[in-house]
């Protein structure tokens, strides 16, 4: 895992601060998270959130899941197409007793169905905490 926060403000222009997790990175892949803090005044604060971030996200958590949408109306396709690694989503599953809860994507797979119309979304899932 690593993690990049953009420190950009007025007095000294942009700053980047890194964080990585190279144990994480050989075990899971590398995946990257970039957050733009304009709020944030200084490089050692982007540098201790960067370090947060990746204590937070370098291991998958265990409860996980994957899930296969079919979309064929304009309601759903925006969203499945829209929706980008590390989104945070709730999943509603009522025969499988997931009711509303929260979870973050971790990967994705998108294909367009021999009907020209049915998109089918593959996301794996990990679990909000």
């Amino acid at each position: 895992m690593t993690a990049r926060t953009i420190v950009d403000y007025f007095a000294a222009g942009s700053i980047t601060s890194t964080a990585s997790d190279s144990t994480s990175i050989t075990d899971h892949g590398r995946r990257l998270l970039t957050r733009d803090l304009p709020y944030m005044q200084t490089s050692t604060l982007g540098q201790v959130l960067a370090a947060a971030l990746v204590a937070r996200y370098a291991a998958p958590l265990p409860d996980y899941a994957r899930i296969t949408i079919l979309g064929s109306d304009t309601t759903v396709i925006p969203q499945l197409l829209t929706r980008e690694i590390n989104d945070r989503i709730r999943v509603t599953a009522t025969r499988l007793g997931i009711a509303y809860q929260g979870y973050y994507i971790t990967a994705g797979e998108w294909s367009l169905n021999p009907d020209g119309v049915t998109i089918t979304t593959v996301w794996s899932l990990e679990k909000a905490t």
